[in-house]
């Protein structure tokens, strides 16, 4: 049943596993034959006694409790003999999420979403389901109880099948388990035309009625116009951030910071955006350091504030307010420029992009309708393409004049060229004693 040989790295017994019919090697090390042919013959019972699930004898059981860890571990990751909690589910997925919490690298936000996916794991299975015993009908089993059940959308659904993945695969790396259960769900997240939605500036225009306070009429311009993500890129924003000089901010993402250079970029402050970013710079305190203080103290639920204020406004609520606003930012800034500058001032890679934010709207209809996009059939080169000057509502005479003026229903107007307008630099928010200017430090 078991075979003994010897290597370069010592003594190796080779038998094949009852359960799975697959061949396993355990190795003893070094040492004398006889304690070699004593482990293979344990071996042998142990493999009977899982063949016929029996349990095993006294002297096998003194065997194992005298042999040291390694070995006991050994035995255990090839299904020979269980350990403690090793594979019981709710144990396993709580030390491993709270073994990545205690190396760091790993958000908050990500620890949260794991925990989500675990609750859903231990609610169907139960936390002292073996491990081992979940099979793959288990599993498509479980992720159509995320549909029925739980009512989940398809991409949550998609996104919980991927961290179930992520868990099992990390017991199998740890040979708890021969293979993983979960490995034919499909985690790719997939854009949903029907909750893609373009907000128009006018929107915007009505909904900045409805913030009160220079802090979150700039939340929403950002939002809209920078293509921030809410709330965790406008958390760590600070006036130490913003060049007024270059007209450039530094945003830095928590969410893309594990990703090479991915942890900041740099934008240019649009004109769009500069009225109200002034702002809020006049209101801050002196000495401030934040560009939104109450925001990161707060408990705030900015997705039920922005609910309320599209109420308030008389309109209706789109799906995914807050990514639906980085969405139609991010198909602009595509329609203006080149598509990797697009991306990098928002965040993202061009194929993410394409994948999940950029949109086909109206606009694209009649411009496509109205402008070739090379000669006509028989005219030649008579009829040259008529370059869109600005897509998105807005014509070319009204672009021009906000080259100078820029559009809001708060009448911002553009930032003057005077000794009041912020310098360049970073720190905090202080007062020059000489001219009264704000300057940073």
């Amino acid at each position: 049943m078991a075979s003994l040989s010897k290597d370069g790295h010592g003594w190796r017994i080779l038998f094949v596993c009852p359960t799975t019919k697959k061949r396993h090697t355990v190795r003893t090390g070094r040492g004398a034959r006889k304690n070699a042919v004593t482990a293979r013959n344990m071996v042998e019972k142990l493999v009977e006694a899982r063949r016929l699930g029996t349990a095993i004898d006294g002297q096998t059981a003194g065997w194992l409790k005298a042999i040291d860890d390694k070995l006991r571990g050994r035995l255990a990751r090839v299904g020979l003999i269980d350990l403690p909690g090793a594979t019981l589910l709710g144990p396993f997925l709580d030390g491993y999420i709270d073994q990545r919490r205690q190396r760091g690298d790993v958000t908050d936000s990500t620890i949260e979403v794991w925990g989500h996916t675990r609750r859903n794991l231990v609610g169907y299975f139960g936390a002292d389901r073996d491990m081992r015993a979940i099979t793959g009908a288990d599993a498509d089993a479980w992720a159509a109880w995320l549909c029925t059940g739980e009512k989940l959308a398809e991409n949550t659904i998609r996104k919980r099948s991927q961290f179930a993945r992520m868990f099992f695969s990390v017991a199998v790396k740890r040979k708890l388990l021969p293979e993983n259960p979960f490995a034919g769900l499909v985690g790719t997240v997939v854009s949903v035309p029907e909750r893609q939605h373009f907000v128009g500036r006018e929107t915007i225009n009505a909904l900045l009625d409805q913030c009160h306070g220079p802090e979150f009429r700039l939340l929403l311009i950002m939002a809209r116009y920078f293509g921030v993500r809410v709330p965790s890129e406008i958390v760590p924003l600070k006036w130490g951030h913003v060049d007024w000089e270059t007209m450039r901010i530094i945003i830095t993402s928590p969410k893309t910071k594990r990703h090479r250079g991915g942890g900041k970029r740099i934008c240019p402050i649009f004109p769009e955006v500069a009225p109200a970013l002034r702002e809020a710079w006049e209101a801050a305190p002196e000495g401030a350091v934040w560009i939104f203080p109450s925001i990161r103290t707060s408990q705030k639920n900015l997705r039920t504030w922005l609910e309320r204020a599209i109420l308030r406004a008389g309109l209706q609520p789109w799906p995914r307010l807050w990514q639906n606003l980085r969405a139609t930012r991010a198909t602009e800034l595509a329609d203006q420029y080149p598509s990797h500058v697009a991306a990098a001032w928002l965040g993202h890679t061009e194929q993410i992009a394409d994948r999940h934010y950029r949109q086909t709207t109206g606009t694209h209809y009649k411009r496509a309708i109205k402008e070739p996009t090379g000669p006509l059939p028989g005219q030649g080169e008579k009829l040259a393409q008529k370059p869109a000057q600005y897509p998105h509502e807005i014509g070319r005479k009204e672009r021009n004049q906000q080259t100078n003026t820029t559009q809001n229903t708060r009448s911002y107007g553009a930032l003057p060229a005077s000794a009041n307008t912020p310098s360049g630099g970073h720190g905090t928010r202080t007062r020059n004693p000489g001219q009264g200017a704000p300057h940073f430090q």
